[in-house]
């Protein structure tokens, strides 16, 4: 069974009913559909890496979900 685990903090996708998933895609799938979970794919190496609502941010200017930046500090319960 698979789940998806947050790449800067480790928090894993709990926030659904059910969260045990057969294959890695279908956990992934799951945790981007809903707008929450934030994937970037990594420039020519095809990095994939995942990032939960807490250690994700609106940028105003670019109009879309961003990843915080390594400075920002992780606020527990967010």
């Amino acid at each position: 069974m698979y789940r998806v685990l947050c790449d800067r903090c480790g928090a894993a996708d709990d926030g659904c009913d059910y969260y045990a998933w057969a294959t890695p895609d279908q956990a992934v799938d799951v945790a981007v559909s809903d707008g929450e979970w934030l994937r970037i794919i990594e420039g020519e190496s095809g990095e994939e890496r995942l990032y939960c609502p807490s250690c994700t941010t609106w940028d105003e200017e670019a109009d879309e979900l961003v990843p915080l930046t390594d400075l920002a500090v992780h606020a527990e319960g967010d």
